[in-house]
């Protein structure tokens, strides 16, 4: 995903654990350029797991240190999980990491 405000870098993806359920704890990181301050969409995949039942944990690592937002409206669309970051500041390289559950 880019937008005239963000570049896209990176993004990568892992198995954490595996439930004794079946169900596997996963996680994704996506990480862009953001260039200019504001509101920033940035959707997720987990491609480890057919969809997120759960989201137990959101990251956010930015480098220069700087504001990196609040997450606000977060929906779950089988295995990718999106969000707003209201008030990114600008100039940074902004990481998120989210771990979810769900079936592989």
């Amino acid at each position: 995903m880019t937008d005239p405000f963000t570049e896209e870098c990176f993004v990568e993806h892992g198995i954490v654990a595996h439930l004794r359920d079946g169900r596997v704890v996963a996680y994704g990181n996506y990480t862009l350029v953001i260039a200019a301050a504001g509101n920033v969409a940035v959707n997720v995949r987990l491609p480890d797991l057919k969809y997120v039942e759960h989201v137990i944990h959101l990251q956010f690592d930015v480098d220069p240190l700087v504001d990196p937002g609040t997450p606000v409206n977060k929906q779950i669309i089988g295995n990718v999980v999106g969000l707003t970051l209201v008030g990114v500041g600008g100039g940074t390289t902004l990481t998120l990491e989210i771990t979810g559950v769900g079936p592989p």
